[in-house]
């Protein structure tokens, strides 16, 4: 069985009210990143503002024009208006 990898990441319980909004994205390279779509995952409580996320890594993500396994994940946070 091949390894098994998370991208784990701490934010807001409610992000909505702040206007944060949360993407996390995976790359082979670091220079082509692919979003997680939907940006979904497993959601723990760590204290009464802050939720640990954990975000399966994808066994592969189609940057250009074949699959390649992602080595890197980063999480992009926008303020929505």
């Amino acid at each position: 069985n091949p390894p098994y990898f998370s991208a784990v990441f701490g934010r807001r319980w409610d992000p909505a009210p702040t206007g944060l909004d949360y993407t996390v994205q995976f790359s082979a390279d670091l220079s082509q990143w692919v979003d997680v779509v939907p940006p979904s995952g497993d959601q723990v409580p760590y204290d009464s503002e802050i939720e640990v996320v954990e975000v399966p890594f994808p066994a592969t993500i189609n940057p250009g024009t074949e699959p390649v396994v992602p080595k890197f994940f980063r999480v992009v946070v926008t303020e929505t208006p």
